[in-house]
């Protein structure tokens, strides 16, 4: 979305591209004189008020602050604080951070353990791209790390190619989207169509659950003998019968209910000495000694030859990978923008370009420690914005309380089940599925051409990212869906060739 202030004589007039379903009711403050809203016929937001009324009122829990009309508008907020500057602000970002970490390490360990790493690159994964994130690119309240959605893509590389060939792909995929940034090439993004999004989320959950499903069966692939398949199954279900309960019962809850899931399981199956593995068991119990042995290692450049053929092996991956990473994390800070950041600061829209840059920064960083890279976290934004974390400050807690609890709490993640992690994940499965936005494509298939292109390429990207390739299926879905546009912008062009003739 874009952002527009007017200044005049007697008006001051925000605008917003960006289109609502419902009235911005939200009271403003600028300059200490209140502001109203009002919604035009297009649905943009429009915002205005006589500068000669003033207001006294202190309450700024949802308000929007500038320095004054005349005053230049800072197009990045550089605080890591709120604009008061107030002690019990920067707690708050501060302990927004930990939150968010806090509810970041399951699934971070779960992406890990679905590749074949360490779980502990997992956690390392997100620490070095919120870090680089934030520092680089990120706005304030965005919150980057390790995403299924680009662990998936390198998992089929790394059980087809090995992990240096995953070091590649994550390499390339971080230039890729580096060069996207530096040459504002980041609204190509714009070209991955919800019907391609919702395909690609579908072929998405498919693989999760199937990739879950080795949990259950021994390593020549037969299912598991009664005696340990039955408590597996039991703590699966129950942790996420957890994750997807606790939301609803303990609302309030400071305690992220993936992460309450998650230990409570853990605690439940020492407990009743269930036989069950923990990822010590699976793992190696010498990963998860804590202190310095669980600080990341160097790894350097990838070690692949330097040939035509590995770009052929990696390059469909890398830019898989490189879209959907785009597209993620323009939309999380999207959302961040506009659900919490406007009650901070106005300013023109956070460049996504440099966004971008940003995010290719921290997945090559990553790469060079191992990791699998990752994109911007909706869920994980919109808890930071949820619990406090409107600034820079939250982003940097969440990185350092994530490589604290790696150094610190190592014995006890390994204690958590493989079962309880194929529970978590088959939660993010069953929210990843866009049943109502698949439906609707399938039920409009019939009312245009445009409607039936969008129903084949999502068609087109679920079958192809599951069966075949993630990256390749993207790429199929999204030229199915411009077909259309694009043959008029050629007929266009082609007329106007023959005029000119």
């Amino acid at each position: 979305s874009s952002y527009r202030i007017q200044f005049s004589k007697n008006k001051i007039r925000y605008t917003t591209s960006y289109p609502t379903k419902t009235g911005f009711d939200r009271k403003v403050l600028i300059n200490r004189q209140r502001l109203y809203s009002s919604q035009d016929d297009t649905g943009d937001i429009a915002l205005s008020t006589d500068v000669s009324s003033t207001s006294t009122s202190d309450d700024a829990s949802d308000d929007l602050l500038i320095s004054s009309p005349a005053a230049e508008i800072p197009k990045k907020l550089t605080s890591w604080m709120s604009p008061k500057g107030e002690r019990d602000e920067l707690f708050r970002e501060l302990l927004a951070g930990l939150v968010v970490s806090l509810a970041t390490i399951p699934t971070s360990v779960s992406y890990s353990t679905i590749i074949g790493l360490s779980p502990l690159i997992g956690i390392w994964t997100s620490a070095i791209v919120g870090l680089v994130v934030t520092v680089v690119g990120g706005g304030p309240g965005l919150i980057a790390g390790a995403a299924g959605v680009i662990a998936l893509p390198m998992a089929r590389l790394v059980e087809a190619r090995g992990t240096q060939y995953m070091a590649a792909a994550v390499m390339l995929s971080g230039l890729l989207e580096t060069l996207f940034g530096v040459f504002r090439l980041g609204r190509v993004a714009a070209y991955v169509t919800e019907p391609v999004i919702a395909g690609f989320l579908n072929a998405f959950a498919l693989f999760l659950i199937k990739s879950q499903l080795k949990v259950f069966r021994t390593a020549a692939g037969a299912w598991l003998p009664f005696s340990a398949l039955g408590p597996a199954v039991g703590v699966a279900a129950l942790c996420l019968t957890a994750t997807r309960l606790l939301p609803v019962v303990a609302k309030k809850s400071p305690v992220p209910a993936s992460l309450a899931a998650v230990a409570g399981t853990s605690l439940a199956s020492v407990a009743l000495r269930l036989p069950v593995k923990s990822l010590a068991d699976t793992m190696g119990r010498a990963l998860f000694v804590g202190g310095a042995a669980s600080l990341p290692v160097f790894q350097g450049l990838p070690k692949v030859p330097l040939s035509l053929e590995t770009l052929r092996i990696v390059s469909s991956t890398a830019l898989g990978a490189a879209l959907i990473g785009i597209l993620e994390t323009i939309l999380a800070e999207r959302i961040a923008c506009d659900s919490y950041r406007c009650r901070v600061s106005v300013y023109e829209a956070d460049d996504p370009d440099r966004t971008v840059v940003g995010l290719g920064l921290g997945n090559m960083a990553s790469a060079l420690f191992g990791g699998f890279g990752g994109c911007g976290l909706i869920p994980n934004t919109l808890l930071n914005g949820s619990s406090g974390g409107l600034g820079y400050a939250s982003g940097f807690a969440y990185s350092a309380c994530l490589g604290l609890a790696v150094v610190v709490f190592s014995p006890l993640i390994g204690l958590i089940p493989m079962a309880a992690l194929a529970g978590l994940m088959l939660n993010v499965a069953l929210s990843t599925f866009e049943v109502e936005q698949t439906l609707h494509v399938l039920r409009s298939a019939r009312s245009s051409p445009q409607q039936l292109l969008d129903c084949l390429s999502l068609l087109l990207t679920t079958l192809l990212c599951f069966r075949v390739d993630m990256g390749l299926g993207v790429l199929a879905g999204v030229l199915v869906a411009q077909l259309l546009p694009l043959g008029t912008f050629l007929r266009a062009r082609l007329a106007g060739a023959r005029a000119r003739a």
